[in-house]
């Protein structure tokens, strides 16, 4: 295969969200003349978690989080030396550095007119300009820059419509999906950046990657609901034939039940992610391992309580897809996904039951390529891998 390989490209993909940092250092590998066929090699990668924030101010989970972004920067720039040139480098960011709002844009004329995709341009660079001034490269909403924004929702006179093009509008509604971070978050992941890689990093918003991911790799898929419990905090986002009509998010999270088996346990985290692991691989002796199974039950009910309600008010809107994505830290994913599957709580919920069915987006992501690539283990940095591949951002 490395014969045949004409041109390889280096990538190297930061995943920052409120409880650890991911890297993910890679080549896209282009084969044969024309270059149509590719496979991805992974150079190096390596997950570590933030010091616990606790009830420290923010100015002191953000210098925690850069010692550790810096260290992991060092152990990438090291597998750099023997990589071709890096290509680009990207930062995809979650809770607490980025804000995720809604916005509607309201356009009326006094008479019908047709709509065209120019014109979504057009009314979205409009309501920047409006509520916006330059900075530089960058515009600034208040204290607040912004980095991703998605169109949700189009609206033609009242109606909710896929598709505007060529349609007859007098009355326009535009809902958008706008991701933003603060000054001085942008100012420190930039400057770790250059002063590692001597250039400036591609910033994105991890809800936004995770969706147009998910809407890419599963075009079929009409109503999904995604789960992201990677972090303190679970994201949640419904989408409907392949747009966002719902979201929501409550702060318990993979590392939240992390922290409840050490508790329980009365072990230390990196004991508590042991177990797991060494649970899933069935190498517990067995009386412990009954043990350790009503406490990782309980666990998952705290975080399950907070999710259960956010379904049942889907489900009383009859809005309850049978289908979901889930991503999570490794050691929690797996028993997180058996849990949903095998709750007898959620199949008495309208629209869940015997069809419950589970993406899985490495699967997906890896099957879509002709030419085998290496397994990438860690979901949060593959759905953004997945979202620079799909939206050929990386070509």
């Amino acid at each position: 295969m490395a014969n045949d390989t004409n041109t390889k490209k280096t990538y190297l993909l930061f995943d920052i969200d409120s409880s650890s940092i991911g890297v993910l250092l890679f080549e896209k590998n282009f084969l044969g003349a024309k270059g149509t066929d590719f496979f991805y090699q992974q150079i190096f990668s390596e997950r570590r978690y933030l010091p616990n924030r606790g009830e420290g101010d923010f100015e002191s989970f953000l210098r925690s989080t850069e010692d550790t972004l810096n260290q992991l920067a060092l152990r990438a720039f090291a597998h750099t030396k023997k990589t071709a040139p890096l290509d680009s480098v990207y930062l995809n960011l979650s809770a607490p550095w980025i804000s995720n709002q809604k916005n509607i844009l309201h356009f009326e004329k006094e008479r019908e007119f047709f709509y065209h995709d120019g014109f979504m341009k057009e009314i979205l660079s409009q309501q920047q300009e409006k509520k916006s001034h330059l900075l530089r490269d960058f515009r600034s909403y208040d204290d607040l820059e912004l980095i991703g924004q998605e169109v949700i929702g189009r609206y033609a006179n009242g109606y909710r419509v896929k598709n505007l093009e060529g349609r007859k509008v007098k009355d326009l509604d535009i809902h958008t999906l706008n991701s933003f971070i603060s000054p001085a978050s942008k100012r420190m992941f930039f400057d770790v950046i250059e002063r590692h890689f001597h250039r400036s990093p591609v910033l994105l918003s991890n809800l936004l990657t995770n969706y147009r991911a998910l809407r890419d790799l599963f075009p079929k898929e009409e109503h999904l609901l995604s789960l992201d419990v990677s972090a303190e905090i679970t994201e949640i986002v419904l989408i409907e034939k392949g747009e966002i009509v719902r979201i929501a998010s409550f702060p318990i999270g993979s590392r939240a039940i992390k922290r409840y088996l050490a508790r329980e346990m009365k072990v230390s985290l990196e004991k508590a992610s042991s177990f797991l692991d060494l649970f899933g691989q069935k190498k517990l002796e067995e009386h412990f391992e009954q043990h350790f199974k009503k406490v990782l039950d309980q666990a998952f009910l705290v975080w399950f309580k907070s999710l259960y309600n956010f379904l049942s008010e889907l489900s009383a809107e009859h809005l309850l897809p049978q289908v979901f994505s889930l991503v999570a830290e490794p050691d929690v994913e797996k028993f997180l996904q058996e849990w949903i599957l095998d709750s007898d709580e959620l199949a008495g919920l309208a629209g869940f039951g015997k069809q419950l069915r589970v993406l899985d987006i490495r699967l997906a992501f890896f099957d879509q390529l002709k030419e085998r690539s290496d397994e990438i283990q860690d979901s949060s940095l593959l759905a953004a891998l997945s979202f620079l591949e799909q939206e050929n951002v990386i070509k």
